[in-house]
């Protein structure tokens, strides 16, 4: 019983290994880079920006998973967990969930009714002022995906599509300020990470890891590379700090995963239930 549960664990954490992976560009660096403290005067240096601007979205990413047959469960937050009133940095970590959630919904699930996800994302649109640079997109790429059908010719097509757009969001929501860009990040990969547990069902989880897999490694790490100069760093603004603090609330569980990464070794019983209960708990923070 105890190597059935290790094996179930381990299968779910090599889908959870790629969330965090979720990146792009094949000319970026293959890891993170080096624990050296540097000083910035801001988040978003011409660096990180482009970080941001290559990593892999939540659109592309399950756009991705449908493509390779993911089953969709129903993980997602519910609608009251959105619904209460948090300060800005929480709102919009939770607004970063919720594109994930949806983006879930409607592309992997290819769920035509959700009303109540659909007016929370209006809502947050309105009160963090995002009118102007994102929109709702989601019904648009899943009918042409549950019309056409989503062979290899579309899907290059619309991961085309989707990286102009994700260019095209950074360099708008780079304007903000210096820190929404960052909680967005946060928000779209801890839910995603807690997403990646439907894999748990699926049949063929072995041989869709490893696609997924060839697909994200292929592409560079940004994110890590963006969260580890993030929390190895110091900043005299006092919001920046903050924001540090958050970044760095996902360290420990980067630490497992990279050195995983690195080295190519096996996760333990211990390493799995440490990911699983910060994850869970991050997750619960985030929405209480």
């Amino acid at each position: 019983m105890k190597n059935i549960f290790t094996y179930w664990l381990t299968s779910i954490f090599l889908g959870i290994v790629i969330v965090f992976l979720s990146s792009s560009c094949s000319k970026q660096e293959q890891g993170p880079k080096k624990e050296i403290v540097q000083q910035f005067d801001t988040l978003l240096n011409n660096e990180h920006i482009k970080y941001l601007e290559n990593t892999i979205d939540f659109m592309e990413f399950f756009t991705y998973l449908k493509k390779i047959e993911v089953p969709y469960n129903d993980l997602v937050a519910k609608p009251e967990q959105y619904e209460k009133s948090t300060d800005r940095r929480n709102k919009v970590i939770r607004f970063g969930m919720l594109c994930s959630d949806i983006a879930f919904m409607k592309i992997v699930g290819g769920l035509t009714q959700t009303p109540e996800y659909d007016k929370l994302f209006e809502r947050y649109i309105k009160d963090l002022n995002l009118s102007t640079i994102m929109k709702n997109s989601f019904e648009e790429y899943k009918s042409i995906i549950q019309k056409k059908g989503l062979s290899e010719e579309l899907f290059e097509d619309l991961r085309e599509q989707l990286r102009l757009d994700r260019i095209a969001f950074v360099n708008e929501a780079k304007k903000l300020d210096d820190v929404f860009l960052i909680y967005f990040t946060i928000g779209n990969v801890v839910e995603q990470l807690y997403l990646m547990q439907t894999l748990k069902n699926d049949s063929h989880f072995k041989e869709k890891i490893k696609k997924i897999n060839v697909y994200i490694n292929s592409n560079g790490y940004p994110v890590p590379n963006l969260f580890n100069d993030i929390w190895n760093s110091q900043f005299k603004d006092a919001s920046h700090q903050v924001c540090h603090d958050y970044v760095l609330k996902l360290k420990p569980i980067y630490q497992i995963i990279l050195d995983k990464i690195k080295n190519q070794t096996d996760y333990t019983d211990e390493e799995l239930l440490f990911i699983i209960r910060n994850t869970s708990e991050l997750r619960n923070e985030f929405l209480k």
